[in-house]
């Protein structure tokens, strides 16, 4: 046995974790990942890892440029490090959402001897390696791009890299202790949405960054002074900076009340929510996981009747029924829609509220409001690409059962499921808030030549739907599902700030393009649907067959 592992043994020991377990654990789970059989972790599946930091060198390649403009070396690697920080919490707080509520081998486990520590220690050692990857594509380029300021010494790029894996590590322990503490305070029925929240703020997290930095600039001139450096070492970033300045000069954090009061707090509250989180886990997990938060009342009823009355065939109906619900209710696909969906969304009330500058029909120059059609089908986009998978990927095998011309239906159903709330609600819904200030008739033209825009927009994003809805397996490489965004944004954002230069010149011209794209758009949502009846068939004969 190695120094390292007698070490290792030791220190696991000395925390009530058990070596041989823990052992057995890792190797397990690195099976399971290796075999795609974790539901979408990312921490325990070599290929999606992989892949993730390649993906990450991209913007670990650009935060170098930062280095060869002005500023010192403490405010580049501020800088960095504040950029880094966000970027691996929006990657660490869903993996540990996944990791520990919804556990995919939790119900074998169990029953098991095995201890919450040991098994909080197996899964926290992953989202480690994951920490390590990660801080090394993102922070690597600008340690070494740090030597280019005149006050970097030939080390720096070591106490820079040494401070992104503390700082990262330390995010971790405060992700795994807000769950925890989540299991203190919120109900088992609730938890999972909560947890879904969650992801939500950290997906919010330079927003609020920004505000907060605002605020505090305005309550630091409201009593007298600027907040110099040394008044935020409470906070952990200021700790981690000085880790990488340790050597290049005075330290930023002083020590004072401050910085008792931080390093106190986050003391407090890892320990506390680590303690909650691991003690009882297996056994408190398995209730989570099986209860149930459905509500039945008066409103659903009244959707029921309305829905039995749909002018379409049964299986359109099922179509649109079964995706909707799942929606509401499948795990995967909340956990990757959510943050996903609401970034797109964010932008949607500002768009609307900036429609009060006047019509877009109004020779005036250019409108925001007349790119709000591509703005909400950024939203579909999003849908599309993560509507396929779900932790009951298995149950899908049920489909083999029906009769083949019935899945084209059931197909057009899905297509109505995603039109209505991604397309239909938020656009009808802004025209009726234009009329009063544009004048129906130019809402209506607006309302409808945005339908159309959106519909044949969907229709193209269909395609991308890569099974049938909520029957295939996750994928862990969700930082990948930006790609499509990456290239959809600019494309047709460029195309639709083109287009309404033209087109909203004229009423006449409004009308005439949107009865134009219409009529592709239909075009489109017929190819789409026969399409994605295919994709459907094939991924029920690979249930049903095998690989």
């Amino acid at each position: 046995m190695t120094i390292v592992s007698t070490m290792t043994d030791a220190l696991l020991t000395r925390a009530g974790v058990s070596p041989a377990q823990w052992r057995q654990l890792m190797a397990l789970f690195r099976m399971l990942g290796e075999r795609r059989e974790m539901l979408g972790s990312l921490a325990t599946d070599p290929h999606a890892l992989r892949l993730t930091t390649y993906m990450l060198v991209l913007p670990g390649a650009l935060l170098p440029l930062i280095a060869f403009g002005g500023g010192t070396l403490a405010s580049y690697d501020l800088i960095t490090l504040s950029i880094t920080s966000i970027m691996l919490v929006l990657l660490l707080v869903p993996e540990a959402l996944n990791s520990f509520l919804n556990p995919a081998e939790v119900i074998v486990l169990a029953p098991q001897p095995i201890d919450g520590r040991t098994y909080f220690a197996a899964k926290f050692a992953y989202l480690v390696e994951l920490v390590i990857r990660a801080q090394t594509a993102l922070n690597g380029p600008a340690a070494l791009a740090g030597l280019v300021k005149a006050e970097a010494r030939w080390f720096y790029p070591m106490t820079h890299l040494a401070a992104a894996y503390v700082g990262g590590i330390v995010l971790a322990l405060i992700a795994c202790a807000t769950l925890g503490v989540l299991f203190r305070i919120v109900p088992a029925s609730r938890l999972r949405s909560v947890g879904l929240w969650m992801q939500v703020v950290a997906t919010l997290l330079p927003v609020g960054a920004n505000l907060a930095q605002r605020t505090l600039r305005r309550w630091s001139a409201a009593l007298g002074a600027a907040l110099p450096l040394e008044d935020w070492s409470f906070s952990p970033l200021v700790w981690f900076h000085a880790i990488a300045m340790a050597g290049h000069g005075p330290s930023p954090v002083s020590m004072g009340w401050p910085l008792a009061i931080g390093v106190g707090g986050v003391l407090v509250f890892v320990g506390f929510g680590i303690r909650s989180l691991s003690a009882g886990y297996l056994s408190r997990i398995v209730a989570v996981m099986r209860t149930s938060s459905r509500r039945r009342g008066p409103m659903r009823r009244a959707v029921a009747a309305a829905w039995r009355h749909l002018p379409c065939v049964p299986a359109t109906k099922a179509g649109m029924a079964f995706v909707l619900r799942m929606m509401r209710r499948d795990w995967q696909f909340r956990r990757a829609a959510a943050p996903l969906v609401l970034v797109a969304f964010m932008f949607v009330p500002t768009v609307v509220m900036s429609g009060r500058q006047g019509s877009p029909f109004v020779p005036a120059g250019f409108r925001v409001a007349g790119l709000l059609p591509e703005i909400v089908s950024l939203c579909s986009l999003m849908v599309c690409m993560v509507v396929a998978f779900s932790d009951h990927f298995r149950a899908s095998w049920v489909f083999a059962t029906a009769p083949a011309p019935a899945l084209l239906a059931f197909a057009r159903g899905i297509y109505w499921a995603l039109w209505l709330p991604c397309v239909a609600m938020p656009l009808v819904g802004s025209g009726v808030y234009f009329a009063r200030d544009w004048g129906p008739i130019d809402a209506a033209l607006f309302t409808a030549y945005g339908l159309a825009v959106a519909s044949l927009l969907l229709a193209l994003q269909i395609f991308l739907v890569e099974a049938l809805p909520f029957g295939a397996a996750p994928k862990a490489e969700r930082p990948l599902m930006m790609l499509p965004f990456l290239v959809f944004g600019p494309v047709v954002f460029g195309v639709g700030w083109a287009l309404q230069s033209g087109i909203y010149r004229s009423r006449l011209v409004t009308v005439l393009a949107a009865l134009l794209i219409g009529l592709v758009a239909a075009a489109a949502k017929r190819a789409s649907s026969e399409h994605l009846a295919r994709v459907i068939r094939s991924s029920v004969d690979h249930v049903t067959t095998g690989a």
